[in-house]
């Protein structure tokens, strides 16, 4: 029997979401791009930025910015 490999097909949403659940205080997010390129209001105050970083063609976010106060 071969053993089964696994295929991690997601990205690492689920980290950010449990540090922010467990200690928001902690954390002061800035660029949440994801949920910014969902957004079409969002999107678009974004686009000049970027535009000017040449990722417009086919782009995806899937940063998150943040930082850490503690």
């Amino acid at each position: 029997m071969q053993a089964s490999r696994w295929i991690l097909a997601t990205d690492e949403q689920y980290l950010p979401a449990a540090l922010l659940t467990a200690a928001p205080e902690r954390f002061d997010v800035r660029l949440p791009n994801v949920f910014v390129h969902a957004d079409p209001e969002l999107r678009e105050i974004l686009r000049p930025l970027w535009q000017r970083l040449g990722v417009t063609r086919r782009f995806r976010p899937a940063s998150f910015w943040w930082r850490h106060q503690g």
